[in-house]
């Protein structure tokens, strides 16, 4: 594909999402979203994100996907909530094989980078459907609290987790992490791509963090690279005040997510935005 084409279908999709009513999961939806992934995962082309044409539309373009990623995860909550076999129905969300990988490559970077015996964990932005933070406490045995600030999200994982049998397992904080005090407890603090809708809120978000976790604990934050920026932001290394970066993982297959691994350091100024 040239650049041109693919730029051409970018707008395309971008115009045909910003026209719809509703980003409720719909045949017509995920189709549009598909064919964004699929063109948004092929390495090798970022040099169009230097087209002014696409920067005009990328702020917009990851709003309208997290407001779908929302939708479908809400669509999939009630589906799970309301199933006769939760876990079986669990496994049908589509991106579920995705989740796992994605998961399975941020523990065994953990594990790599040498940060064994993790117990206590916090994910930040969870959202209606927890797959990760599930995940988390189902295959490693870990205690996860979910920090979620949307009321319904919150109501609604709630609810998942119950009808799983996983409330041991997991804990809630329906808040926003900016108000949240408690996180010197945790060994590792995960960060949803989400969360943050650009580069001022992510070093605020950053500063609260570095400023609430204990030296030594671990920061893993999501993020993008490429052309997958056009779908999650993308975070700099330069932004992690308070923190020691560890890792930077860009996967190259069909998990969409890169992978920064951060540890709080022990000393130091800690800034906000600037």
């Amino acid at each position: 594909m040239t650049c041109h084409s693919l730029i051409q279908r970018l707008r395309h999709v971008h115009d045909k999402l910003s026209s719809l009513d509703s980003l409720v999961p719909s045949p017509q939806v995920d189709a549009l979203f598909t064919d964004l992934v699929r063109m948004c995962s092929a390495y090798g082309e970022h040099r169009i994100l230097d087209c002014p044409d696409v920067q005009a539309i990328a702020p917009s373009l990851r709003r309208l996907c997290a407001q779908g990623e929302y939708q479908l995860e809400r669509e999939w909550a009630w589906r799970i909530i309301d199933a006769r076999d939760p876990a079986d129905e669990l496994r049908r969300f589509p991106y579920e094989a995705n989740y796992r990988r994605l998961v399975e490559l941020e523990v065994h970077s953990l594990l790599g980078l040498g940060y064994g015996g993790i117990r206590a964990a916090a994910f930040v932005g969870a959202g209606p459907l927890p797959l990760s933070a599930i995940l988390l406490a189902e295959r490693h045995g870990w205690v996860v609290n979910s920090i979620e600030r949307e009321a319904e999200a919150h109501g609604l994982a709630v609810k998942v987790v119950d009808r799983l049998g996983l409330d041991q397992a997991l804990r809630f904080h329906h808040c926003d992490v900016l108000d949240f005090g408690g996180l010197r407890r945790f060994d590792v603090v995960f960060l949803a791509a989400l969360v943050g809708r650009d580069r001022v809120e992510k070093r605020r978000l950053f500063a609260h963090l570095a400023a609430g976790m204990r030296p030594g604990a671990v920061l893993l934050a999501r993020t993008a690279d490429q052309l997958r920026t056009m779908l999650y932001p993308r975070i700099r290394l330069e932004d992690l005040s308070g923190f020691s970066p560890k890792l930077l993982l860009h996967p190259l297959h069909d998990v969409i997510n890169s992978v920064i691994v951060a540890e709080r350091t022990d000393g130091g100024a800690v800034t906000g935005d600037r």
